[in-house]
């Protein structure tokens, strides 16, 4: 029979919240608590921290409440759990843990050791969202043998810091799904900031039970309750290790007046950081905006601090009337107002720009990427002609391109062809709603007249009801999210109860034949879709 030990991680110097393993909660240090909720389990626990000074504190806690600790390398954390696992075999197993996620309870570590031991590999790991439990509601399990076998492998310093995520990025784990009936996945149940401090803080301090035996389904229960949780997360894509949200928050309209459907105008600071805030604590980590945006940049840039704009990847534009000289000024302006020191990812924001000034802009954003200063390069483009050009280029990771419902140019360019042997690209539209054209009346809508608008109007409203969609909005969400070549679709918004509709839109159901809806669609004009050419 194989020994089990738990290993649970801890340290002071939090970047986010420093000091927090001795934060109180439940009438104890949080290192304290964690370490006895996990003890129910019945297996031995030892605490693996550091040997910096700054840990000493750590360990005087730690002594006083007669709970084992090691002490090992600040930075190789590897190396901390070798100390800490020296006495054990090779088929012995260890639990992982951390001292910031005090939900995890005895019953939880022992349900994931018996998934492990079921499925008979070397490591099995929760990973949130994609098991469906809260951030925070995590464990892994390794074989000791398997954990010794990571230390013979010439890993980087960051592979030897986080311990098991060379096995992470290589797919060599079991997955451990929540038992739950329900996906948990958009609540927030770790100590990172002090945000979450005070929300865990409070459920602990208000308990009827003992915080040291109190199920961690009950936690969870509790901390869906309160009046302030998101009641899901919105659908996602898996990308490597991240789980890339199928909404993008478009941005233009919090830096501006935009849209010819925009009725209530630029929203105020105050407004424009909920909306942030809101689509994030839904799970969207794909924000758009550009340098063009009016303070779109700026707004961003104050309403996130720097943790949460970590968490997302925030993409911008380049000024539309760049040149050779100017093209870095406009990184650095952009990475100054949304205050970053790198840019996750920089599009150009026409694609003239690519050739421009004999491709030297393009040059300049190489050397940059080159530099660090960018991460990912694409770009904005107008047309299926653009866009097949632009997958001609290797350098392009990501396209941001226009589509609806009505939209039949990709279809008949042959771009979603091409597209699909670029799986190393990101598809991401916008206007999917032109622009709001369609939530117009008829007699509002641009070039086409107004017969023709509404026999195109009455369709979608015949498209509406024949697949039971709530509007037309959800029918060309629902269109859009249906396509297997988009990766990601944005969406303004000018209020925070136009996010919280189309969050809830993006939540529902796709459309189960986007055939039949093309075939249903009548053949607008070209100048429809393109509302550059709108007077």
């Amino acid at each position: 029979m194989s020994a089990v030990k738990i290993i649970l991680q801890a340290r002071l110097n939090s970047s986010r919240l420093p000091g927090k393993m001795l934060l109180p909660i439940g009438g104890m240090p949080l290192v304290v608590l964690c370490a006895k909720r996990a003890m129910t389990s019945g297996y031995s626990i030892v605490v693996a921290t550091s040997l910096e000074n700054s840990d000493d504190p750590l360990a005087e806690s730690l002594a006083e409440h007669g709970i084992p600790h090691v002490r090992g390398s600040l930075d190789d954390v590897l190396a901390r759990f070798l100390k800490a696992t020296a006495d054990m075999n090779d088929d012995d197993l260890i639990v992982r843990l951390t001292g910031d996620n005090p939900f995890v309870d005895g019953d939880f570590v022992k349900e994931i050791v018996a998934f492990h031991q079921r499925e008979g590999t070397d490591y099995t790991r929760s990973f949130s969202p994609f098991d469906r439990l809260p951030y925070g509601v995590s464990a892994e399990v390794m074989r000791v043998g398997k954990l010794r076998e990571l230390n013979q492998m010439d890993l980087t310093p960051y592979d030897r810091e986080h311990v098991t995520i060379y096995p992470t990025k290589n797919n060599d784990y079991a997955l451990f799904i929540s038992p739950l009936d329900k996906d948990f996945s958009h609540l927030r149940a770790t100590i990172d900031t002090p945000d979450d401090y005070e929300r865990v803080a409070d459920i602990f301090d208000n308990l009827d039970e003992d915080p040291l035996t109190v199920s961690w389904q009950v936690l969870v229960q509790k901390l869906q309750n309160l009046p302030d949780a998101p009641k899901f997360r919105i659908p996602y894509k898996k990308v490597g290790l991240k789980a890339e949200s199928r909404l993008a928050l478009g941005t233009v309209q919090l830096g501006l007046n935009y849209g010819v459907a925009n009725k209530s105008g630029q929203p105020g600071v105050k407004e424009a950081k909920n909306i942030l805030e809101t689509a994030i604590a839904h799970g969207v980590n794909l924000i758009d905006t550009a340098a063009a945006y009016g303070d779109s940049e700026q707004v961003i840039g104050v309403s996130l601090d720097t943790f949460k704009k970590q968490e997302i990847s925030i993409h911008t534009k380049l000024a539309p009337t760049v040149t050779k000289d100017t093209a870095q000024d406009s990184v650095q302006q952009s990475c100054e107002r949304l205050g970053l020191k790198s840019l996750p990812c920089l599009m150009l924001h026409r694609w003239e720009h690519y050739r421009q000034d004999d491709g030297q802009i393009w040059q300049t954003l190489l050397d940059l990427k080159e530099e660090g200063l960018i991460k990912k390069l694409g770009t904005s483009v107008q047309s299926p002609d653009e866009a097949l050009e632009a997958l001609q280029e290797h350098q392009i990771e990501f396209i941001q391109l226009p589509f609806n419902i009505c939209d039949w140019r990709w279809r008949e360019s042959g771009f979603i062809e091409v597209r699909q042997k670029r799986h190393d690209i990101h598809i991401q539209t916008r206007s999917a709603l032109l622009q709001g054209v369609f939530l117009l009346s008829p007699d509002q809508w641009p070039v086409l007249d107004t017969a023709e608008a509404q026999t195109v109007a009455k369709t979608l409203q015949t498209l509406v009801q024949d697949y039971k969609r709530a509007s037309v909005q959800d029918l060309c969400y629902a269109y859009s999210r249906s396509q297997n070549w988009i990766d990601s679709i944005v969406v303004g918004v000018e209020t925070l109860d136009q996010l919280k509709e189309n969050l809830a839109l993006f939540n529902a159901p796709e459309l189960d034949n986007i055939e039949d809806v093309e075939k249903r669609i009548p053949r607008v004009d070209i100048n429809f879709l393109d509302p550059a050419k709108w007077n």
